[in-house]
């Protein structure tokens, strides 16, 4: 369940409730400037009010406005107080990293840019990022979008980077979500449960209670065991305030923490997330890191043998479809590297059944063979489309006389029923790859016709289906069933045909 999940109250409930409410006006007008929707403005998630504050794009938040943070992380970033959000926030000659929100020493190169998630270094603001423009996200297929937040490569930064089936943005990790609050949801399932809309909420305690397993039902907002969400501890002297630890001394809140003490924590060694590893230790907020594991700056020890994102060292981070392994970056299980990069060759036209073999524009990879498009037959040497083919209509020979088109394998005088004479063919523009739009533009065979517009695909690896495929994304984000075979699955760069 994620942090702000469980900040979730009612301060009142309707007996009869008729659909999921939205955030009031009077929260979206107060956006920064804290204090007002400290009710939770009326957003609901997963079937309750949100118990600290609610932002009407994000829905249950940390903050809305710098005031609602305290001194240790006193920005409002998204929903969350973090130490800064522009260099404004830090001293001199530091710069606010936009992937941590944290004051560090400026870049001057990437020489200085020693976290493998930010490798980078911005010239303009002085920060190690992971991404300047789209174009340092090209090797991330996935994560094709430079996120202005974070200045990393995410799936997207508007909703409009988003697929139908996942139509929101969570600008917080710049993925596509189902939902983020209740008011996203349909009125068949309306409830926003860990981002999925669900006819049902999860909740098993009283309203303004969070079920925290053995822990048994506790109140998020004032729980110094379990503040805002389950496990978040404030620590020894520290308190929960509307579900915010107000640390003690020099321990300082980590989100979904709580209160650590940085100077020897050795899962916050000198900030919030620098983990120092198996047997590590952390002293005097520096990471002791054990046995064969590497220091990388700002991300604390790491095992670069097995760690995607920092294989072989602190700075190289595998790309989609690989994984680590020896430090080295290698194509994940049943992928094939084909220059460079990691394609299932049982499926990719580009490269099916090897790097070298290129299926043409009315074939499809089938179990690594080049076989016709779901629909056509073979003949002449091609592929054709035996219910529009004029050359043999149906497989009874070719049309001709008074009856030259061929229409549902029959030979007909007119073409008819929305379809378009090309030739002899009678086509549908709107689906048909060897006549998509007009009768001169066949699809090349990494695209499939819709809507009349050939659209590329990739195979979605490792799905059999949409409804738990995660493997599309960016540019490809629909996940489609191939026309006329169910059982390929693939991801879209625009809608499904």
């Amino acid at each position: 369940m994620g942090k702000w999940t469980g900040l979730i109250v009612a301060a009142a409930v309707s007996a009869v409730a008729i659909g999921p409410a939205a955030c009031s006006d009077s929260t979206s007008n107060n956006l920064g400037t804290g204090g007002a929707g400290a009710n939770g403005g009326g957003c609901r998630v997963d079937g309750q009010t949100c118990g600290v504050l609610c932002d009407p794009s994000l829905g249950c938040v940390e903050c809305l406005g710098n005031a609602d943070c305290g001194l240790a992380q006193p920005a409002c970033v998204n929903g969350q107080c973090e130490e800064c959000a522009t260099n404004a926030d830090c001293g001199a000659n530091q710069s606010c990293f936009p992937d941590t929100h944290t004051c560090e020493t400026k870049c001057q190169s990437n020489a200085d840019c020693q976290n493998g998630n930010a490798p980078l270094c911005d010239p303009a603001t002085g920060a190690c990022v992971g991404c300047i423009t789209a174009n340092d996200c090209q090797n991330t297929p996935q994560e094709p979008v430079c996120s202005p937040a974070t200045a990393q490569c995410v799936e997207c930064a508007t909703n409009l980077d988003c697929p139908a089936a996942q139509p929101i943005c969570d600008p917080v990790d710049g993925r596509c979500r189902e939902c983020l609050s209740d008011s996203q949801c349909p009125f068949a399932t309306p409830y926003c449960v860990d981002h999925n809309c669900e006819a049902q909420p999860s909740q098993n305690c009283n309203v303004g209670q969070l079920d925290c397993g053995a822990a048994g039902c506790i109140n998020p907002l004032t729980d110094n065991s379990h503040c805002g969400d389950c496990g978040t501890d404030c620590g020894l002297g520290g308190s929960c305030v509307n579900g915010n630890c107000q640390c003690a001394g020099s321990l300082i809140s980590c989100p979904g923490t709580g209160c650590v003490d940085p100077s020897s924590d050795p899962a916050h060694c000198g900030n919030c997330g620098t983990d120092c590893g198996p047997g590590g230790s952390c002293l005097s907020g520096n990471c002791q890191c054990a046995g064969s594991l590497v220091l990388c700056q700002g991300d604390g020890c790491k095992d670069v043998s097995t760690d995607p994102n920092f294989c072989g060292d602190c700075f190289t981070n595998c790309n989609a479809n690989e994984t680590c392994v020896s430090g080295n970056c290698v194509c994940a299980g049943g992928l094939t590297n084909c220059g460079g990069n990691c394609t299932d060759t049982t499926a990719d036209p580009n490269f099916c059944g090897d790097c070298f073999t290129q299926c043409n524009g009315t074939e499809y990879c089938d179990a690594g063979n080049c076989v016709c498009r779901p629909g056509l037959v073979p003949f002449n040497g091609g592929c054709v489309d035996p219910t529009t083919n004029p050359a043999d209509c149906g497989g009874n020979g070719p049309c001709g006389g008074g009856t030259p088109n061929c229409q549902n394998g029959v030979c007909v005088a007119n073409c008819g029923n929305g379809t378009t004479d090309c030739n002899g063919a009678c086509a549908n523009l709107d689906a048909d790859p060897q006549f998509c739009g007009d009768c001169q533009t066949q699809c090349a065979t990494d695209e499939v016709c819709s809507n009349g517009n050939c659209r590329p695909f990739i195979p979605a690896v490792g799905c059999t289906t949409c409804g738990n495929c995660n493997a599309c994304g960016g540019d490809f984000q629909s996940c489609c069933s191939y026309p006329g075979d169910a059982t390929f699955i693939v991801c879209v760069d625009g809608n499904c045909p």
